[in-house]
């Protein structure tokens, strides 16, 4: 092997085939084989296969030996700054197959350099999230993921200098996505206190940045709620960490941390607060109130969401003293100041909808309050619209649509002849609706209880599938978006018909039409096959793998022009795009 490269190529091409690979690893380390270098690709399959071969039968000099080369190229990184994205991978996943005791809080933060080297792009990221913190969360390594916590976090300010600001995390948003995904609950049953001052600090450095991060446009509400729009941005992942952390830990332990947030500048930490003491109002209400008596007349739009929701959810806990303070506060309420060009009969009307729409939160405790929403209400009769919201969007077709139907359980018990002659028949000009819902919201609403009525009773729909090929493209979308998520929660269909119902739908005019739905049907039919091929527990039968082969292959033939935004990462988008699903269906 030393005299001739074809030998040694050939060797290290094979050798991973084989058992008992340790016998080899000694003599060919002494001999000055898995020296540190930039690209190590011709040993990495060899030295992988050994830590697991290791890993089932430890044996200490081979493992020994393996930290040895592990640490070696960790310090040859360290000094030379080059990057290898399949080496890192590569070498993080032989590090990780050791016993735990070999592993390091300095491995830790090698990993966090060859991240930053990388810029965040690679391999590395989603090992991040499949055999690092696995392994630190099964061993009990508390003290090592409040390390990596830190990594996970970590992130890059774009745009830097400019008034406006955006952060992007150091792993790629789709592997941060999807580790917080699988991973945020065992995180969070871990890390404590310790990690709570972590997130703290992180929050904090991104405000002395920015300190018009983690505005209520960005994130609408602390919960999860569907006028958080982009929830997988940076700050709304931070964010919502926090808040599940905050409100897995015991009151007593976050008590004196939520009073400092109630004291802290920034409305964010006053929104966490709130959320919070309502998710514990009973071990919590006494920090509430102290607050209202000092700060009452300070209250603002900035966190009213979190305010009024604590309110409404708690109101039939609190006592007549408490809701007569509630009162005498919205009485005081002064709307001058923001409407100072308004006529005194403008500003009557105007400051009689804001105090109704505070009084709605907790009338359903007071007869007084009551009183007095009626009282307003006589000012100005106009309905509420979102109360406990200065903002809301309904201008998307995902966000704010409205349902058409007034009991969607008698609607999904209907027949699926009721109601394909029900969908066709349904005029949405012919419908009251709310102030600024469009005829396409209702379509959408519509389609959106479709889809909700596919996803719990799937076989009912797929039995006779073949009869929606008659409805518009936006019902198929919903029908095969159903499908999808009922798969997800494990519920059974007739895979052959709906397979039959895809590819008679697959063709010329299909692949022609420009039609926005038609587009997102075609990355939601691989998105079925994906899910229906991800794993071996949920899979649907092989013998539909010939249809489904050609359904991925007439997607692939007739692929979608690719419109690539060059800010964006670009294993992102193609994770995203339809071809990237189809892609991702064939390899699954």
């Amino acid at each position: 092997m030393k005299l001739n490269p074809d030998y040694e190529k050939y060797f290290f091409q094979n050798a991973y085939k084989y058992q008992n690979l340790y016998v080899w690893l000694e003599p060919l380390y002494k001999e000055g084989y898995f020296e540190p270098q930039e690209d190590m690709r011709i040993y990495l399959s060899f030295l992988e296969t050994v830590s697991l071969q290791n890993k089932e039968e430890e044996r200490s000099e081979t493992t020994k030996i393996l930290l040895d080369i592990v640490n070696a190229f960790f310090e040859y990184r360290k000094e030379h700054k080059s990057y290898d994205y399949y080496t890192d991978y590569s070498i993080v996943k032989i590090l990780f197959n050791l016993p735990k005791e070999n592993i390091t809080l300095e491995h830790i933060d090698m990993i966090h350099m060859l991240l930053k080297d990388s810029g965040g792009s690679g391999l590395l990221n989603s090992e991040i999230e499949k055999v690092v913190l696995p392994v630190l969360i099964d061993n009990g390594m508390d003290e090592y993921i409040l390390s990596l916590l830190r990594v996970i976090f970590d992130y890059e300010i774009q745009d830097k200098g400019k008034s406006y600001q955006e952060r992007a995390p150091l792993l790629e948003q789709y592997w941060l996505n999807s580790l917080l995904e699988e991973h945020s609950k065992s995180i969070v049953e871990i890390i404590d206190l310790a990690g709570l001052e972590i997130l703290i600090s992180i929050v904090k450095q991104v405000i002395e940045e920015d300190d018009a991060a983690f505005n209520n446009v960005w994130i609408a509400a602390i919960e999860d709620h569907p006028q958080n729009s982009f929830p997988e941005r940076y700050d709304n992942q931070l964010i919502s960490f926090t808040r599940d952390l905050l409100e897995y830990l015991d009151a007593d332990k976050i008590k004196k941390i939520l009073e400092n947030f109630l004291d802290e500048e920034h409305p964010i930490f006053k929104r966490l607060a709130f959320h919070t003491i309502n998710n514990k109002y009973d071990e919590l209400k006494e920090l509430f109130w102290n607050w209202f008596d000092a700060y009452k007349d300070t209250i603002n739009t900035t966190f009213k969401h979190e305010l009024y929701k604590l309110l409404q959810d708690n109101n039939g806990k609190f006592s007549e003293d408490e809701l007569e303070k509630l009162i005498d506060w919205i009485e005081s309420l002064d709307y001058s100041k923001y409407f100072d060009d308004a006529s005194a009969e403008q500003l009557e009307i105007v400051t009689a909808y804001k105090k109704k729409e505070w009084l709605w939160s907790i009338k359903a405790s007071s007869t007084k309050a009551q009183e007095l929403y009626e009282k307003y209400n006589s000012v100005n009769s106009s309905e509420l619209e979102h109360p406990g919201f200065d903002m809301w969007t309904s201008g998307t077709e995902w966000v704010g649509y409205q349902s058409p139907i007034e009991k969607k359980d008698v609607f999904c018990n209907k027949t699926v002849d009721e109601i394909i002659q029900e969908v066709k028949a349904f005029d949405p000009s012919k419908i009251k609706k709310e102030r600024f819902t469009r005829d396409s919201d209702l379509v959408e609403g519509l389609a959106n209880d479709l889809a909700d009525c596919v996803k719990e009773n799937p076989n009912k729909y797929s039995l006779e599938i073949k009869k929606f090929i008659e409805l518009d493209w936006i019902y198929k979308y919903h029908l095969i978006y159903g499908l999808t998520n009922a798969w997800k929660e494990k519920k059974k269909f007739e895979w052959g018909k709906v397979f039959d119902f895809i590819l008679n739908i697959l063709d010329e005019d299909f692949f022609a039409s420009e039609e926005q739905y038609v587009l997102w049907l075609k990355g939601q039919i691989a998105s079925l096959i994906e899910d229906g091929t991800k794993s071996d527990d949920n899979a649907f039968d092989k013998k539909y793998l010939p249809q489904a082969k050609e359904i991925i292959f007439l997607l692939l033939e007739q692929k979608e022009e690719e419109q690539i935004e060059y800010d964006n990462d670009m294993s992102t988008y193609v994770l995203n795009s339809i071809n990237g699903k189809a892609l991702h269906a064939l390899i699954n």
